[in-house]
């Protein structure tokens, strides 16, 4: 059972939040400061918008099957029930290309003073970027690539021979856009350990007695590119 936060615990955390508000200290020292009241607030059932359970005509909403149900549920909501809609779930109406839903709740949105302009700019982004790189697959050079050489540097001493490979036709020149980019820890920047794991994933490597062979396909600036490297060998 949910226990409601009492007047006591919303006017304690309220003095906490206007005395944290008012710290004398930077700006990410005072992030810092709010999100760890936060999570203690979350813990001891301080937030409770966060914890209630969601009304049956919400869950009715956020749980349909249809487009039309989606429509006929979100119709039926109150102003307060739609308050209570989860952002993610107003996210899902666009991802799921439910326009007759989403226009639904935006519309009824300013009735109830309601901003999901965040939720819906962050979805519309998301499948925008997904159907132009769907149209990028109609033009059968971007499906099917021609073959780009690898830039190849090696180096020999008496009992070993290095290679180094990079994926672009030149060494100097720009190649594979492979990196993968994180936000942890602050600003954003490639995670080595993530793109280390998403190229092995996509590198094909073969190395037998007489031959060494990769290939890998990948984007490069706004084209497809599969880069092929092919070294025979002499000897085994």
């Amino acid at each position: 059972a949910h226990r409601r936060p009492s007047a006591a615990r919303n006017l304690r955390a309220t003095r906490v939040l206007r005395a944290a508000w008012g710290l004398r200290m930077g700006g990410f020292a005072s992030c810092l400061a709010a999100l760890v009241l936060v999570s203690c607030l979350a813990a001891e059932g301080g937030l409770h918008a966060a914890a209630a359970a969601l009304p049956e005509a919400v869950v009715s909403a956020v749980g349909s099957r249809t487009e039309a149900d989606a429509v006929a549920a979100i119709e039926g909501l109150s102003l307060q029930d739609l308050r209570q809609l989860p952002f993610e779930q107003v996210e899902r109406l666009v991802r799921l290309s439910w326009w007759q839903a989403a226009v639904a709740v935006v519309t009824k949105s300013h009735e109830a003073r309601m901003d999901f302009t965040a939720p819906v700019r962050r979805a519309v982004q998301d499948v925008k970027k997904k159907a132009e790189v769907l149209l990028k697959w109609l033009d059968p050079r971007f499906a099917n690539p021609e073959t780009t050489p690898m830039a190849v540097r090696w180096a020999q001493n008496t009992t070993a021979v290095m290679v180094a490979a990079r994926f672009a036709p030149k060494w100097e020149a720009p190649g594979a856009n492979l990196g993968v980019f994180s936000t942890e820890k602050g600003r954003g920047h490639v995670d080595p350990q993530q793109t280390a794991e998403r190229i092995k994933s996509m590198l094909r490597v073969n190395i037998s007695a007489r031959h060494i062979e990769a290939e890998i396909t990948a984007d490069s600036a706004n084209v497809r590119k599969r880069y092929t490297l092919r070294l025979d060998l002499f000897d085994e």
